[in-house]
């Protein structure tokens, strides 16, 4: 039974909890991020990832003996091994010949990470898939589009709300001009700790911009720009997204102005969708919303998956009847692959305990030269992020292949 002493809110002082609440979460993340700085780089910023020669050598299509032979000069660790950068291994991919160029005429590929419901691993799927790409050779964009900046966070280490100012964020571009982008003072895409994977970055003022962006859109604020209010973000990735082989739009789980810009400025879409009923319903709806936007627009997508995300592959035994039962989550698989049919990627997203640990430490998987927890467990999951990497990079050198036969 409750007592009268029992603390049950803030009352009164309601703005000053939560003031001290933001503050609070707020030092945690600094202390967190700083503390991977430490452990990972020299206390300010992290070091580049690097590979030991077998795996350097499968990356870039050669054996460690040749690796070994034309690169003697690798930088080595403290056992006196060789290690390899990205970008070394990029550039070897090049002496060697198998580094991938996608087609002169055709474009960069921009795919919307977009869903109608939170908590279905989204921004990590996002970000594994641009890390993954990323070691294939691919240049990489990722756009944050999600007020609530776990992309940034993640991707980009850093405490969104505390560490940008005004000019890092593409807000004013959205609301004003577009082509400020162009503006070599311009400071919105930047680089980070993963080669050839750059960010623009969010944090809660997302929040204001797709207020402003609404009242632009219903005529209740005059916009400075003539382009549509739902088409910035598009006008932005025109003038730069030629400048990378792939964007990556991480949008809020709505069908804001924020994810509406999103959406058009794709070719296509990935919507990750955890096998359950509930997801399955909020795919229903997300697809009734994606109907209506193309009613409206006349909007196509050259390319739509659904990317079956935090599988787990239970199963468990009638200690009486000594039967099987499959899983819920394999049970929902085989309806949504027998429902949608080839819209359903092959490769799935499993549950893990070592991607959900490496995004606790503001990274992914493929970003961790060392597991969290055990080496199988990490195996696993690399094995997991790579098998849904290889399927994207495939279909995405099938786009540009048409593109370029299109073309010919």
């Amino acid at each position: 039974m409750m007592t009268r002493n029992e603390w049950m809110g803030p009352g009164e002082d309601t703005y000053e909890y939560f003031c001290n609440l933001n503050d609070q979460g707020t030092d945690e993340l600094v202390a967190l991020r700083d503390q991977q700085n430490t452990q990972r780089g020299d206390g300010q910023h992290r070091h580049e990832r690097t590979w030991g020669a077998t795996k350097a050598a499968e990356m870039i299509g050669r054996s460690a003996n040749w690796l070994r032979e034309n690169d003697p000069e690798a930088p080595k660790n403290l056992a006196g091994r060789g290690r390899w950068s990205l970008g070394r291994i990029n550039g070897l991919r090049v002496a060697a010949g198998t580094a991938y160029k996608r087609p002169v005429l055709s474009n960069a590929i921009v795919l919307a990470m977009s869903k109608f419901k939170g908590g279905v691993g989204n921004t990590t799927n996002t970000l594994h898939l641009a890390h993954g790409l990323a070691m294939k050779g691919l240049k990489v964009l990722v756009w944050d589009l999600d007020a609530q900046h776990s992309a940034t966070q993640i991707g980009g280490g850093l405490v969104p709300d505390l560490e940008l100012e005004d000019e890092d964020l593409p807000n004013s571009l959205l609301l004003e001009n577009p082509s400020g982008i162009l503006d070599p003072l311009c400071s919105v895409v930047r680089g980070t700790y993963f080669h050839n994977v750059d960010l623009v970055p969010a944090n809660s003022s997302l929040n204001d911009l797709e207020i402003k962006l609404i009242a632009q859109y219903q005529g209740q604020e005059k916009a400075q720009t003539e382009i549509a209010p739902e088409y910035r973000v598009a006008a932005v990735l025109g003038h730069i997204k030629n400048f990378y082989d792939v964007v990556l739009l991480d949008c809020p789980p709505t069908l804001g102005m924020n994810t509406m810009n999103g959406l058009l400025a794709a070719d296509g879409v990935i919507t990750s969708l955890r096998p359950e009923m509930l997801d399955r319903a909020s795919l229903v709806a997300f697809t009734d919303g994606l109907a209506g936007l193309i009613s409206n627009t006349g909007k196509c997508f050259s390319y739509f998956r659904i990317l079956i995300s935090q599988f787990q592959d239970g199963i468990s035994a009638d200690p009486i009847k000594g039967s099987v039962k499959v899983s819920a989550h394999k049970r929902n698989e085989g309806d949504l692959r027998a429902l949608y049919g080839n819209a359903v990627m092959n490769s799935m997203m499993h549950h893990s305990r070592e991607i959900g640990a490496a995004a606790t430490g503001m990274s992914t998987i493929l970003a961790n030269e060392k597991p969290v927890g055990s080496r199988g467990a990490y195996n696993r999951a690399e094995g997991v992020v790579n098998a849904v990497v290889n399927e994207v990079y495939s279909d995405l050198l099938t786009l540009w292949d048409m593109e370029s036969d299109d073309d010919e």
